[in-house]
């Protein structure tokens, strides 16, 4: 059984085997073809509620930026469906939740013919999502003060350029990469309006369109602390899914960032160093990255898989989709405090690798927290030496091992 989904309500004995996967399969689609077309991540995991109760199914949905996952009652990843949020179309979800909401009964077959429905319907063109995106910026500029007519123009110039920015690089870029770009364009409009003296609402003209063009499609935690507490657990059974380096990179960084508010000068009096191995990532190059609270920075390539399998205790951690190992400096630690400062810097090394071992079981991610990298095996690639900078605790990360339905009961 695949470790690292939620636990819950599995699939009805109504709908096992092949119609199983099929009833996953569709769930899925639905779920994806919704959050593709402009709507919320609340809406889906409704509508997956409510295909659950006519259906018989018991699924949880977990959406991330790429795809969305279902998972079923003992933790297996039941469907796995990709989403390219590139257009908006709120009639192919209007469509499909007012047709789920006033009927008492369904099929797959008629599921599949309401999807097949809903998706042969035209995104809308990119004129009018630029138009919509100015329009809706600049009636949140109004409701917020600005009365000022340029900086009303502005806004919708800059929210309309920013539209057109998210249209243009959808197919090519991530979500995360189009909304950046759209936002961009609104704190770059609102500066270049200040400096001219065109305009004294800054703040208004860069953040209106960003309110408009960065959506919130999905929570960066699907699941709260207890639930994470609950399906936690150390495991060595990885799927084959690529790890979203953005947003593995900046769980990192936040954990990161957590040390340096709790311990604050003493944390920069023996900082911490974080190095991530992205084995198997999406939206990044596979490669060795140190994070620092100020950026990322790519140290060297990955060495060969053999190497990666002798720098780990057990070579299953070679398996995963990334490993991150905290370094810190044991002179700078002596020096500080002596044997309780390598007391403390080790205590914080081992509180940043546990806070992101469960950062990634509330993302549905899996993993074991481990002793780290044998010192010998990485001296020269992480330029490691054992004491100016020793590899004091390390976490695999990957995703959830996927196995069919009607084999996880076995």
């Amino acid at each position: 059984m695949a470790a690292g989904l939620p636990r819950g309500r599995g699939l009805s004995r109504r709908l096992t085997g092949a119609e199983g996967r099929r009833a996953a399969g569709l769930t899925a689609r639905t779920a994806a073809l919704l959050l593709d077309s402009g709507q919320s991540t609340h809406a889906a995991v409704a509508t997956v509620e409510r295909l659950n109760e006519l259906l018989g199914t018991r699924f949880t949905l977990l959406p991330t930026w790429s795809q969305v996952t279902l998972a079923d009652a003992d933790g297996t990843v039941a469907a796995v469906q990709a989403i390219r949020p590139v257009a908006v179309h709120m009639g192919r979800a209007t469509l499909i939740q007012r047709r789920l909401s006033a009927i008492g009964s369904l099929n797959l077959d008629e599921l599949e013919g309401l999807l097949e429905k809903a998706e042969a319907q035209p995104s809308s063109p990119t004129w009018m999502f630029a138009l919509a995106a100015g329009l809706g910026a600049s009636l949140l500029a109004l409701v917020f003060g600005a009365h000022h007519p340029p900086s009303v123009a502005l806004v919708f110039a800059a929210a309309g350029a920013g539209g057109l920015a998210r249209r243009a690089l959808a197919e090519r870029t991530t979500a995360v990469t189009q909304t950046f770009a759209a936002a961009l364009i609104g704190g770059l409009v609102g500066a270049l309006a200040v400096h001219l003296g065109w305009t004294g609402t800054a703040r208004l003209v860069a953040v209106c369109p960003a309110m408009v063009l960065v959506p919130g499609p999905q929570e960066a935690y699907p699941y709260d602390l207890h639930q994470t507490f609950e399906r936690r657990s150390s495991s060595t059974s990885y799927g084959t899914e690529p790890l979203e380096a953005e947003a593995l990179l900046g769980m990192v960084r936040d954990a990161l960032a957590d040390d340096a508010r709790t311990w604050g000068a003493d944390a920069a009096s023996c900082p911490l160093e974080p190095f991530v191995l992205l084995l198997r990532p999406s939206g990044a190059e596979p490669g060795i990255y140190r994070v620092r609270l100020d950026g990322v920075d790519l140290v060297r390539p990955l060495p060969p898989a053999e190497e990666i399998e002798g720098m780990a205790v057990q070579k299953e951690f070679a398996r995963a989709g990334a490993i991150v190992s905290v370094a810190a400096n044991l002179d700078e630690a002596d020096a500080w405090g002596g044997a309780a400062g390598y007391r403390f810097t080790m205590s914080r090394s081992a509180a940043l690798i546990y806070s992101l071992h469960l950062r990634a079981a509330a993302r549905g991610l899996v993993g074991t927290v481990f002793a780290g990298f044998a010192t010998s095996a990485v001296r020269h690639l992480l330029d490691s030496d054992g004491v100016s900078r020793h590899q004091m605790f390390a976490v695999t990360i990957a995703s959830p091992l996927t196995e069919p339905p009607d084999e996880a009961a076995v």
